[in-house]
């Protein structure tokens, strides 16, 4: 049986939002042959035995192939899990019985999401496909034959929307809220002497001439003003 912890070791604040694996019909196909494999021999019990030691064995062999097919489709199903938790997605892909790949994506690295489902089947049984897609396009999963992809599809895109900050703007990112620089520049000037004060005075009545004369004569690189010498 499938555990979590052999595919997958939680960080810390990670919460498992959805664990999906693929719609029980996928079980069909594989269970159906493991039946008739086993069901079959014994339709041809008398005639095999008959044959003496070759139709015991070949009812043997029939009846352990059998059993063999239906624990590796259970296997094959049951290890086949799509995980979605708060901060990542993770595709466990059973490849056989003692073979299995494990991918995973952050959501703040995910492009794109989307589902599809295509056919009879699917519709009658709500069952499709979901495709996720990096940033980088490297890496692609996808989950066939899971119920109710559009859920698991918006659960992803509500995570994943979540888990990305959003952008600062450049007044938030890069500069102090206008009042507590008021504030700050007041509470300096008050601190000032009258000399420190007096000089800080100059400097803005220098600057206001520096201005005017830049908007009188134009401020072209190649030109310098000259000082203007100050009278008080």
């Amino acid at each position: 049986m499938f555990k979590l912890e052999h595919v997958l070791l939680l960080k810390e604040d990670e919460k498992v939002k959805a664990l999906t694996k693929r719609h029980a019909l996928a079980l069909v196909p594989g269970l159906a042959l493991a039946l008739l494999l086993i069901v079959a021999p014994f339709f041809f019990l008398f005639p095999l035995f008959k044959t003496g030691p070759t139709g015991v064995i070949v009812f043997a062999v029939l009846i352990v192939v059998g059993l063999i097919v239906a624990v590796r489709s259970f296997v094959m199903w049951d290890g086949d899990v799509f995980i979605v938790t708060n901060l990542r997605i993770v595709d466990v892909d059973q490849k056989g019985l003692f073979s299995r790949t494990v991918s995973e994506v952050k959501l703040s690295d995910i492009q794109d999401v989307s589902w599809s489902k295509n056919g009879i089947v699917n519709a009658l049984f709500n069952v499709g496909a979901l495709k996720v897609q990096t940033s980088s396009g490297a890496l692609v999963i996808e989950a066939v034959f899971i119920p109710r992809p559009q859920e698991v599809h918006n659960l992803v895109n509500d995570l994943r929307h979540d888990a990305t900050p959003p952008a600062l703007t450049k007044t938030t990112a890069t500069t102090p809220h206008r009042d507590d620089i008021l504030k700050r520049v007041a509470s300096r000037i008050e601190s000032l002497d009258d000399a420190e004060l007096s000089k800080l005075d100059r400097t803005l009545k220098q600057d206001d001439r520096d201005i005017a004369i830049k908007k009188l004569f134009g401020d072209g690189e190649d030109e310098k003003l000259k000082p203007l010498d100050n009278t008080s």
